[in-house]
């Protein structure tokens, strides 16, 4: 990636998300300890993602 498409990359996310840039370095860094599941949850909700949540009994107990 070129250095002026990798600047509009981090652009194009923080007009989508309405995100800070050091956020949506955080986040391509896989930096997400600050940021709670339902914010991030929103985020890919945002980017048209459809999400799925399954809650499976374990059969053994931990």
């Amino acid at each position: 990636m070129s250095f002026p498409s990798f600047l509009s990359y981090y652009e194009d996310f923080k007009q989508v998300l309405k995100i800070d840039q050091p956020k949506v370095s955080q986040i391509n860094r896989s930096k997400i300890e600050g940021f709670s599941l339902e914010y991030l949850l929103n985020l890919l909700i945002v980017l048209g993602q459809d999400i799925n949540v399954r809650i499976k009994h374990n059969s053994k107990p931990a």
